[in-house]
């Protein structure tokens, strides 16, 4: 059998401003916005996979990334506390690309029980890198150009959107995360990297 070539891409979005802020109710004080964004996603390879056992057979960089697509709408983004932070790093676990983003599957997955939208509807910024400068926030944006009033109708929600998704982890029985908790279908990373345990 052949093998197969994947996009490799970055997603990125910069916040434009806030214009709502809130404290989720929780154990330690989370700081939660909403505002515009610019998503930003730039192509900058492929990797080519076994078409037998999907493993990674190549990571091919382009010499120059493609110019970025971008486009405004809007989102919110939490900024979890520094202590939390300290906490899973200090446990040997990945706080931002395995933790936030994971999280983030799972509020996407999770959104329709607070309002009416389809989880395709939603994307985060599936790439972390070294130097980003939102990479230790938890960041969800609405995939339509301008946006359509998703994200103002699950801002007030987030505190019950937050209490499903630790449900979700903690009634799933896998260990290492799954299709019934962390993946999510469309990841940017191809579900590379989720750490449940961080989440």
């Amino acid at each position: 059998a052949a093998d197969s070539e994947e996009v490799a891409s970055t997603t990125a979005a910069a916040i434009a401003g806030s214009d709502t802020a809130c404290n989720a109710e929780s154990d330690a004080a989370v700081w939660c916005y909403m505002g515009p964004m610019t998503v930003s996603k730039t192509v900058y390879g492929y990797r080519k996979k076994s078409k037998n056992n999907g493993k990674l057979i190549e990571l091919s960089e382009l010499d120059k990334p493609l110019p970025p697509h971008e486009f405004a709408t809007r989102g919110f983004w939490l900024e979890p506390p520094l202590v939390v932070r300290d906490e899973v790093t200090a446990a040997g676990l990945s706080f931002s690309r395995g933790g936030l983003h994971a999280i983030e599957h799972l509020l996407i997955a999770l959104a329709p029980l607070v309002t009416a939208c389809e989880p395709a509807d939603l994307g985060c910024q599936c790439t972390r890198r070294h130097g980003d400068a939102h990479a230790e926030r938890l960041l969800i944006f609405e995939k339509r150009r301008g946006g359509i009033g998703i994200a103002a109708q699950l801002f007030p929600c987030l505190d019950k959107l937050i209490q499903a998704a630790q449900a979700r982890l903690e009634g799933c029985s896998c260990s290492e995360g799954c299709s019934g908790c962390i993946f999510m279908a469309g990841c940017g990373e191809y579900n590379e990297g989720l750490d449940k345990a961080a989440a």
